[in-house]
């Protein structure tokens, strides 16, 4: 259907074409007149989208409707485990049976350790050694769910941006367009958050090594081939490191179970930190000037390592603080119930030291992470928590 003012007879490919450039017009800029109406000089045959001539034929339509599609009815879980592929470690061997029941053996002794000393409460799953791929898998909702506030803060902000830049007569449209939106920012948070997974699991040990729970029904794991080259890197038995890890990650998980208010507390204090991050929209534009619609989910793959503004602000240094500092508790609490509970192992002291230092050390994996949000998830107050506990142990036990 054409403009009442339009004088130009339609060709065939009329009708087909005119939604994709009205669409591609109001993300991207559209060619208009000094009377704000399109200019369709090439319409039918070509759409100028970001400085790029892109031709309109059936065969480039069929490639965009079929990008579009592959993007909305992607699945933010698998997209991370995908895009966690590429940045595994290898080799990465799936534990064999009889490390599986080395492990199942090693997590039965450091219950009876743990028990000891702190009841053990219900709800917590059955033990099981992984390897790098299946801590992504174990892990991956986990870690989504800790992202996923930046996904509606991103939507917004690029809807936003849309709407202010759109032309007039194409702004009733722009309700059509947030799903799609909402797809491209779920593939780009995807892709990001993938990339950081695939990077952790390189020195993960277990499933709760950022000091929260991330396996579905608080599922204790072990990821089998760190643990071989982490003890090497400590210089102790890898038994000794496996049960060590074991004790600390069942001590993780009953502290979660006995109380639940704790780790909706930390998502919580995650969450404000996410919400109040600010979209870097002229770099938002900058993506939009070079998007080439017939491959969207590539373009999406290859968005800029920061989107956001982590410029410190009053409410992003407080939420900051907060959340490193329950981590600390976290983390120290259980340092120091592990250390006590391993008491029968004669290196306890050298692993402790070895796990503390790994946990404040900054790798690949965080340095991505504060790139992306300017927040890592780093206890670096461990050690003055375990001190305070240790204190407390001391004096009531």
């Amino acid at each position: 259907m054409t403009d009442k003012n339009d004088n130009r007879q339609p060709d065939d490919n009329d009708g087909n074409n005119e939604p994709f450039n009205e669409l591609f017009s109001m993300f991207f800029g559209g060619n208009t007149n000094d009377n704000g109406n399109k200019d369709d000089a090439h319409f039918g045959q070509q759409s100028q989208m970001g400085g790029f001539a892109i031709p309109l034929n059936p065969a480039m339509m069929g490639q965009i409707m079929q990008s579009m599609q592959g993007m909305m009815s992607s699945d933010a879980i698998s997209d991370i485990v995908t895009h966690a592929r590429s940045s595994l470690p290898k080799p990465d061997h799936e534990p064999t049976d009889e490390v599986m029941r080395t492990t199942s053996e090693t997590f039965r002794l450091a219950s009876l350790w743990l028990a000891g000393h702190i009841d053990e409460p219900p709800g917590v799953g059955i033990p099981e050694a992984v390897s790098r791929h299946g801590w992504v898998k174990q892990t991956a909702t986990g870690w989504d769910s800790l992202f996923s506030p930046i996904r509606s803060t991103m939507a917004k902000a690029a809807m936003t941006m849309i709407s202010e830049s759109a032309p007039e007569q194409l702004r009733p449209m722009l309700g059509g367009s947030e799903k799609l939106i909402q797809s491209m920012v779920n593939s780009a948070i995807s892709a990001k958050v993938g990339e950081f997974v695939g990077l952790s699991s390189g020195s993960a040990l277990s499933g709760t090594d950022c000091g929260l729970p991330l396996t579905d029904d608080y599922k204790p794991v072990i990821v089998n081939p760190n643990i071989a080259g982490a003890s090497a890197d400590i210089g102790v038995k890898p038994a000794e490191l496996r049960l060590y890890v074991a004790v600390r990650e069942l001590a993780h998980l009953w502290l979660f179970a006995r109380t639940p208010w704790l780790e909706g507390h930390v998502r919580t204090a995650i969450n404000k930190y996410m919400s109040a991050l600010s979209l870097d929209t002229d770099l938002l534009q900058g993506m939009a000037t070079g998007l080439d619609p017939s491959s969207l989910q590539n373009t999406v793959q290859q968005v800029p390592q920061s989107l956001f503004s982590t410029e410190s602000n009053p409410e992003l240094t407080a939420a900051r603080r907060s959340i490193r500092n329950l981590l600390s508790i976290i983390t120290g609490w259980s340092d120091v119930v592990t250390f006590t509970a391993c008491e029968p192992l004669d290196n306890r002291d050298i692993i402790r030291e070895a796990l503390r230092e790994h946990m404040l050390n900054s790798g690949q994996a965080e340095r991505l992470s504060e790139s992306i949000i300017g927040l890592s998830f780093r206890p670096d107050r461990c050690k003055d928590a375990a001190a305070l506990f240790a204190y407390l142990e001391r004096s009531g036990g």
